[in-house]
């Protein structure tokens, strides 16, 4: 169970970034935990479906992001 909280939040940042949300928003959202949010982002960026649109703090989902979160909240949703 543990892996489908960890996959979850993994799938709301995405639909946060969607959503048109700064990293600044997702980390208030995440009662201010940065680190957690940087946990999140660093895997996100690993994977390429996320990335940096400038140094400020905008970032957009990827064509790859966008299906690696339909295909998992799919399952995750399902079961």
């Amino acid at each position: 169970m543990v892996t489908h909280v960890w996959l979850r939040n993994a799938v709301y940042v995405l639909q946060c970034l969607e959503k048109g949300l700064t990293r600044k928003e997702i980390v208030e959202d995440f009662e201010n935990d940065e680190q957690l949010v940087d946990v999140w982002f660093s895997f996100l960026l690993q994977y390429r479906w996320i990335e940096q649109v400038d140094e400020l703090d905008e970032w957009v989902v990827t064509t790859d992001g966008k299906k690696w979160r339909e295909d998992i909240a799919r399952h995750l949703y399902e079961s």
